[in-house]
């Protein structure tokens, strides 16, 4: 990614701090949704959370029952809010790196997306634009754009784990996974000149895409990706267990003026921002 700036190419799920679905549906972690006070009054329980991170249940505190259920005053609501559930990303220098060394730059990036809703609490779907945009000194761009200017396909994000989760309240790494909307179809091809023509897609197409990870357990508006990449090998790779249909490995590849697809990796710092009143939290531990 590093040298194809492609601006974060795939930076688009960026916040995916999405995965987000109804506000009742249940979902293993990691979810996104939200970690609310209950009201004064409302009837106590072991199975409420003690905590504004809703990671461990009164239940398992020590203590008497009342001692525990003092501490059950958080509730966690999985998904996001219809109507409150849309986000925009910014980033700056993004480059997309081959490991045969093909690159292409672009200077920034924006996008604007939404956590979806009335799914899995997993999911988040956009479509970024990268300004700025450069090859071998050739100016790259989308068909039907400005100059300089790429535009991906519809993206779809979705959540899980770097790594096993291991025992009960132990740090917990997870992984946003960012594909194309499409079965079988590519993050974006354009052309830098008529004398470069470039396509990238997920490792063996399907819902294969690309890996960063993102933090959890806290509420937030705002939240920094960082795609990461050396010699056009992305960091991380793989996410353990995998969910189910997707590869454990993952990552990008780019076909440079028709000869073939070859790794890639992608390097871009993007800012997604939640562009409503509501703060979402992707949980690790519900």
């Amino acid at each position: 990614m590093r040298r194809i700036r492609i601006a974060g190419l795939c930076l688009v799920a960026i916040f995916a701090m999405s995965a987000i679905a109804s506000a009742t549906a249940s979902a293993e972690a990691p979810e996104f949704g939200q970690c609310l006070k209950i009201k004064t009054g409302t009837e106590k329980k072991l199975s409420l959370y003690d905590s504004s991170k809703c990671i461990k249940h009164a239940s398992e505190d020590t203590g008497t029952e009342a001692e525990k259920l003092k501490k059950a005053n958080f509730e966690w609501f999985p998904g996001a809010v219809a109507g409150d559930n849309t986000f925009t990303t910014s980033g700056g220098v993004a480059t997309l790196l081959t490991v045969k060394g093909e690159s292409v730059t672009c200077t920034s990036e924006e996008s604007t997306g939404e956590y979806l809703v009335g799914g899995n609490n997993k999911e988040e779907s956009t479509t970024v634009r990268f300004k700025g945009c450069k090859s071998n000194g050739l100016t790259c761009t989308t068909v039907g754009e400005a100059p300089g200017e790429l535009v991906t396909e519809p993206l779809t994000g979705i959540v899980g784990f770097e790594k096993t989760p291991g025992a009960p309240f132990l740090a917990r790494k997870t992984a946003l996974q960012l594909h194309p909307a499409t079965a079988g179809g590519h993050f974006i091809d354009f052309k830098c000149t008529a004398a470069l023509t470039i396509e990238v897609r997920g490792a063996g197409g399907g819902k294969n895409g690309i890996l960063t990870n993102i933090k959890n357990d806290a509420m937030k508006f705002e939240e920094i990706l960082k795609y990461k990449q050396t010699s056009g090998k992305q960091k991380p790779e793989k996410w353990v267990p995998p969910l189910a249909g997707y590869n454990e490995t993952q990552f990008l590849e780019s076909n440079f003026q028709g000869t073939g697809f070859a790794q890639s990796g992608q390097t871009v710092e993007s800012k997604v921002k939640n562009t409503g009143s509501k703060k979402y939290e992707l949980n690790a531990f519900v």
